[in-house]
Parts: structure tokens; sequence; C-alpha cells
């Protein structure tokens, strides 16, 4: 689909476009879809709500805002290839640290240029295969870099970087870069509080 606001990632494949406060993502097969209510506005600070998903993870089954909703979750975000093995390695740490899924859990998305989205199927078939077992449904690729930039404000690219979303679905805590043992420590920190709370 054509971009019909002016934006980085734009071009013929898969061209972000904004209407009403929507942002559409990589046409109607996107990966994913970020929704903001009213204007546009950049988000990503701890109280912040978590910009609200809608679209289909790796298994091709739906993601909808209520995801990130009724426990905690590590949302890791990163925009190059080599941010892959960084990813997996918060998800896993973070899961060890936290084994039970019904109330804490992490999910991948891989925010990649709008030009790249011709080779979607490539690459969303090349990540699916890689991806650790029991993983695929906790993994969204994303087409639309900037955009996912500009709701989360994040300006440096160059890094992972990682929002842990409290059960209201607000932004409790955020990190960049490696999962390194004093930064992994504060997410752990504030999740073990984000569980301990009545």
């Amino acid at each position: 689909m054509k971009a019909r606001a002016a934006g980085h990632d734009s071009g013929r494949h898969g061209a972000p476009s904004v209407r009403r406060g929507v942002w559409r993502i990589g046409g109607p097969a996107a990966a994913l879809i970020l929704l903001l209510a009213g204007a546009l506005w950049a988000a990503g600070s701890p109280g912040d709500p978590f910009p609200q998903l809608k679209g289909r993870d790796l298994t091709s089954a739906r993601v909808t805002t209520a995801l990130f909703r009724g426990k905690a979750w590590l949302v890791i975000v990163g925009f190059e290839r080599s941010h892959l093995e960084q990813m997996e390695l918060w998800a896993k740490n973070f899961r060890a640290a936290f084994p039970d899924q019904s109330r804490a859990d992490s999910y991948e998305i891989a925010a990649m240029p709008g030009s790249l989205s011709f080779m979607r199927g490539f690459i969303d078939g090349k990540m699916r295969k890689g991806a650790p077992e029991g993983t695929r449904d906790r993994i969204t690729t994303v087409y639309a870099a900037d955009a996912v930039s500009r709701v989360l404000g994040i300006r440096n690219r160059k890094e992972v970087h990682v929002f842990l979303v409290d059960p209201a679905g607000n932004i409790a805590q955020r990190e960049a870069g490696a999962p390194a043992p004093e930064v992994f420590a504060r997410i752990q920190a504030v999740t073990s509080r984000l569980l301990a709370a009545p």
C-alpha cells in the first residue's frame, strides 16, 4: 500500500500510512499494526502505555493489545540482524528468572525498514526456522522501523531496547543494550516488585 503521510521508510513496498491516528504498517499482510489513539506521539517512558498492537506473529496467529495485559511482559525490540542473538538472550534470561509464564513472559519485535517488506516471506521464513522451539508465538516482525522508533521514543537503533510492561499495559522500566548483569538486575528487581504487588 502507498504511504499517505510523510515519513521515513516510505516507498512502494510496505510503506506505513497514517490515517486518523492509526499506523498501518506493511499493507494488509503486515505482521504488526500500531494503533495510536489521537495524534501521533512518542511514548516509551515509564508510566506510558505500551503502544497497542494488532497483527500476526511467526505462527501467523493474531496478536492483539490484550497480549500485553494481565501479567508482566518484557518486550524486546531490535532493528538489525546482529541484534537477534541479544534479543534471544534477553528472552532466555527473563524466562529463566521468571519461569511461571502465567505471571511473566517475554516478546520479541524485529523492526526492519519498509524497503525490505518485499522480502517479508523470505525473512519471516528464515526467522521462523531459526526461532528457538516454543517461541514463535512470541516473535513479531514489522517492516516500518521508523514508526516503531517514533512511538517508542527510540533514537539509537544500534542497540536492542527492552520495555518491561506491567499487568495494566504500562511501561514500568526500559533499558538498552545487552543483558549485562547490572542491567538485567534492574529489570529483574522491577519485575519482582510487580509480581509482589497485590
